[in-house]
């Protein structure tokens, strides 16, 4: 293998794309969602009125904000 082929595979091919780029990208947005589904799985109560009070609630920050 040539020295260009080497470093290519060895820089950038397993550093950023399988490094870097795989972290941030799917594999990183991957875990962040299943981190944020942990958490929010906690508020989820049953209750029509919990759910209908969180919506108001919402809705009046998105017309204050």
């Amino acid at each position: 293998m040539s020295p260009a082929l080497a470093l290519g595979y060895s820089v950038f091919f397993k550093s950023l794309d399988k490094g870097f780029i795989e972290q941030v990208g799917p594999t990183g947005i991957g875990r962040l969602t299943f981190r944020i589904s942990k958490v929010t799985k906690g508020l989820q109560s049953g209750y029509i009125h919990s759910y209908l009070t969180l919506m108001v609630a919402g809705i009046v920050l998105l017309l204050i904000v």
